[in-house]
């Protein structure tokens, strides 16, 4: 009689119970149920022959970055948060608007990328999905301190650990947030802060730095110590600010072999943190490791061609 349960329940679930499973295992670095939620995912769709162009036009994009075609990509992803915008799915809306933010970021246009991670977050909102909304703050808050808006990404950092304190979400979500606020605190010059908010996000990360399969997680490490080294960088450490730069490129290394992120971007990312690291490498004058970190992150550029 087990079959039969299994089948009522997977008739039962909706499109976006699917994508919150999905979502909540993406957030919470758990590997095998994100499996299980994808495999039920494509399954639904098959199943329910869902016509949704905004998918095909997320594929579509995907293929012009492969190509580094990147005005077709840009023309795709707005193109997509244009057909998004009419179909009355805030979910979907969301996603259009956060992949053409994170565009945006990639070839250095960061205002643009706020504005459109602005859309992506009122989307978010109208969603109701608590871990789609937590990650479009994240994304906003992240666009506002590329593009300078420090004061107004304090605001949108305090809602973000809010609500994580709210919803009870610890782990990954938490870490995320408090590393975020603390990346703020820095830029603001409020030391102590950020040394509080990275203390309390460690006991979140410190248990899991082993699991480099979890995309996610080896990520938010990354920004952990990216936050670390603008500390100590800001208290005139810079001995403490190099050696937490590396440990931040050896994290994004991580995240280059991880087979389910495709496309560019994670490349960028690690370009932008030897771009860092080689900074700070030469503020201890260790020019012969400055001159290796610089060289890494001009032939990734390269690489990728990126348009920055």
């Amino acid at each position: 009689m087990p079959q039969p349960e299994q089948s009522s329940k997977v008739e039962n679930t909706t499109l976006s119970d699917l994508f919150k499973r999905c979502e909540a295992a993406y957030q919470n670095a758990d590997n095998r149920e994100m499996q299980r939620a994808v495999g039920e995912l494509f399954e639904f769709i098959n199943q329910q022959e869902i016509d949704e162009p905004t998918i095909e036009l997320a594929a579509q994009a995907e293929e012009y970055l492969a190509q580094q075609d990147w005005e077709s990509a840009l023309n795709t992803y707005v193109k997509a948060c244009d057909v998004a915008s009419n179909r009355n799915s805030p979910g979907i809306e969301y996603k259009a608007r956060a992949d053409l933010a994170e565009f945006y970021t990639f070839v250095g246009e960061h205002q643009l990328a706020a504005t459109a991670s602005f859309s992506a977050l009122q989307a978010a909102r109208k969603s109701g999905n608590k871990i789609i909304l937590l990650i479009a703050l994240y994304g906003y808050s992240g666009d506002l301190l590329s593009a300078g808006s420090i004061s107004e990404a304090l605001p949108v950092c305090n809602e973000m650990v809010e609500h994580c304190s709210t919803n009870g979400l610890k782990g990954l979500p938490a870490a995320r947030a408090l590393v975020m606020r603390a990346r703020c605190f820095v830029m603001l010059g409020a030391i102590t802060q950020a040394e509080h908010d990275l203390q309390a996000a460690w006991p979140h990360l410190e248990p899991a730095r082993g699991l480099h399969a979890a995309a996610g997680l080896q990520a938010c490490l990354a920004g952990w110590w990216e936050t670390r080294a603008r500390l100590k960088a800001a208290k005139e450490e810079y001995d403490e600010a190099a050696e937490a730069w590396q440990t931040a490129v050896e994290h994004r290394r991580v995240v280059c072999l991880a087979p389910q992120i495709s496309g560019p971007f994670k490349y960028a990312r690690l370009a932008n943190t030897l771009g860092h690291l080689a900074e700070a490498l030469k503020v201890i004058n260790d020019g012969a490791g400055a001159a290796a970190a610089l060289k890494e992150c001009e032939a990734l550029r390269r690489q990728i061609h990126q348009p920055v």
